[in-house]
């Protein structure tokens, strides 16, 4: 008998045990989900203000890195690149400047790709910066090379004493600028925006006419529309990561996107 309450002691002791146990290591399992929730807390809010505090007040700008989502930078930049931008001014932009003084004349030819201005060639410089733009009118981030400042001065007959961009893909076949479709036989400059028209001047005119179809990329770039202007840091596929999330809300460009003619891409 004294055995036997010897064992049954024994048991309720090591009942007793392992129930403490049991719950230290619930207690330890509690403590640890609340270190590894404190510790992505943490990491999340300090990859937040690393991006949105710390990267903008160091560059210049309020979108310091941005993803490549179309092949228009080829061979340059690939898609699903993500790039550090610098803010910048048109003074700091490295783009040949032609100074208007008057009125505004240009041509275009589609053989050489080349724009002429006031009697000056433009033509795509591979030493010129690379800026991010916000496109008027569809609003939408534009990542592509500056071809030319136009610097108006006050005796010019439009943007007086204003500078202005014009940029061009490396990939594409004409500046953001040009209407892709011909209007009335010609191509025109895409000067301004104005009540949800693409502003457009004529050749033979100073006058300014409009049209409800969206001829343009991009009207001219000013100094508002600017986001900034690359640095020499990219870094490769990481973008893809925003680009997936993008293929399945209607929020920010994807894979399929104008930019690929609307292809699904992974690399161009």
């Amino acid at each position: 008998m004294k055995i036997k309450k010897i064992k049954e002691a024994f048991k309720k002791m090591n009942k007793k045990i392992r129930g403490k146990e049991r719950k230290k290591e619930e207690r330890t399992k509690k403590e640890k989900i609340k270190r590894e929730i404190r510790d992505w807390g943490i990491s999340i809010a300090a990859a937040l203000l690393i991006y949105y505090v710390i990267l903008p007040a160091a560059l210049g700008t309020s979108t310091p890195m941005i993803v490549v989502s179309s092949c228009s930078q080829q061979p340059y930049l690939n898609i699903g690149n993500v790039i550090v931008l610098r803010g910048t001014d048109m003074q700091d932009i490295e783009a040949p400047t032609i100074t208007i003084d008057g009125k505004l004349n240009y041509t275009y030819n589609e053989e050489t790709d080349t724009l002429t201005i006031n009697n000056q060639d433009i033509t795509k410089n591979s030493e010129n910066d690379i800026v991010t733009y916000v496109s008027h009118p569809t609003g939408t981030q534009i990542i592509h090379r500056a071809l030319a400042k136009l610097e108006f001065t006050e005796e010019a007959d439009f943007a007086q004493g204003e500078t202005i961009l014009l940029t061009q893909g490396d990939a594409n076949p004409m500046p953001d600028q040009i209407t892709q479709k011909e209007l009335e036989g010609e191509r025109a400059l895409c000067l301004g925006y104005s009540r949800g028209e693409t502003i457009l001047l004529p050749q033979d005119s100073q006058e300014l006419v409009s049209t409800r179809e969206q001829a343009c990329l991009s009207t001219l770039v000013t100094e508002d529309m600017l986001v900034g202007r690359k640095t020499g840091w990219r870094i490769p596929i990481l973008g893809h990561i925003k680009l997936f999330f993008c293929d399945v809300v209607p929020f920010c460009d994807g894979h399929s996107n104008p930019g690929t003619n609307y292809e699904y891409k992974l690399t161009c």
